[in-house]
């Protein structure tokens, strides 16, 4: 199923007590051939669904190095969850725990006091995550992903873009997708926003709020929708939602409901992954027949069989 590739995996560990630092300096590192997923939540507990993302991203590049970060405040990598064991399998995949300060080192964010400005923050994950995912992009090149998508198809066509959200006036861009070259401007111009506009006690603020702030400075436009429409801003694409989010967040239920399958699936024709909006779904089962259940047998095949028939659940 996979294929094996010399040099996939890239283990240049540097230990330090039980964290796993990236290793900064490996040429390798520079070519923009990654995929990175963060795991920030500290539960150290990893679901099939989101196995199923990494997976599903190993199978479509494999000639890339596919990354699951874990927080430091998560358990060692590896947790509770046997998930870890199963990516481990995949020879593509490399599951490491980080420092958040060590991979701030090299950025416009390392002289940021981030802990102490997430302390008050009730999103801590949340904006933790935001601020990472501008981090590991800048300094390693490559693409970032949420933890709850299947990847339908290879992103290598992609170059420098961010993804429109689809709400009714279509000017929203999405964090969950960032796909960069290593040390891009666009992303240094987003970092240098995030500490004069952070609000921790605004869930997006240094999220999708401030992607469309510095897109919309960049692109010398009044919307995003302008943008998308246009396509003439300099470095950047925002893509249409079709090509990342076809469906809208409210209708989240229909990727777990057999009956809407079809229209799930046409929506999704030219969509390069489907999300399905983990903060709404995570308690709903997807039943056979659904189009989630119908991507991830397909896509993630090793998590989708161990969820459903050790754990009875996807």
């Amino acid at each position: 199923l996979y294929a094996v590739h010399s040099g996939l995996v890239h283990p240049n560990y540097d230990y330090g007590g039980d964290i796993l630092f990236l290793e900064t300096t490996d040429p390798r590192k520079s070519q923009p051939r990654n995929i990175f997923f963060l795991e920030t939540s500290g539960r150290g507990n990893l679901t099939g669904r989101m196995s199923c993302a990494v997976e599903s991203a190993a199978l479509h590049h494999p000639g890339w190095t596919v990354s699951l970060l874990t927080a430091e405040n998560s358990e060692k990598p590896g947790g509770r969850s046997p998930f870890f064991d199963l990516l481990r399998g995949i020879p593509n995949v490399d599951i490491r725990s980080i420092k958040p300060s060590e991979v701030l080192e090299g950025t416009p964010l390392s002289s940021w006091n981030f802990s102490g400005a997430l302390r008050s923050s009730p999103y801590r994950a949340v904006h933790l995550a935001d601020v990472l995912r501008l981090a590991v992009v800048y300094k390693y090149g490559g693409v970032y992903l949420d933890l709850d998508i299947v990847v339908l198809r290879s992103l290598e066509d992609l170059h420098n873009c961010v993804s429109q959200t689809p709400t009714q006036e279509q000017d929203m861009t999405a964090n969950g997708f960032l796909i960069f070259d290593r040390h891009h401007p666009f992303l240094e111009d987003c970092m240098h926003r995030v500490p004069l506009r952070y609000k921790p006690q605004q869930w997006a603020s240094i999220g999708p709020t401030l992607l469309k702030e510095a897109i919309l400075s960049r692109c010398k436009a009044k919307s995003i929708r302008e943008v998308v429409l246009t396509g003439s801003c300099p470095g950047v694409r925002v893509l249409p939602f079709s090509l990342f989010l076809p469906l809208y967040y409210k209708e989240w239920k229909d990727f777990f409901d057999p009956s809407k399958s079809a229209h799930v699936w046409r929506a999704s024709k030219d969509s390069y992954v489907m999300h399905v909006y983990n903060g709404l779904s995570s308690e709903t089962p997807a039943p056979p027949g659904s189009a989630y259940a119908q991507a991830a047998r397909k896509y993630c095949p090793l998590s989708w069989n161990y969820s459903t028939t050790t754990l009875g659940f996807f």
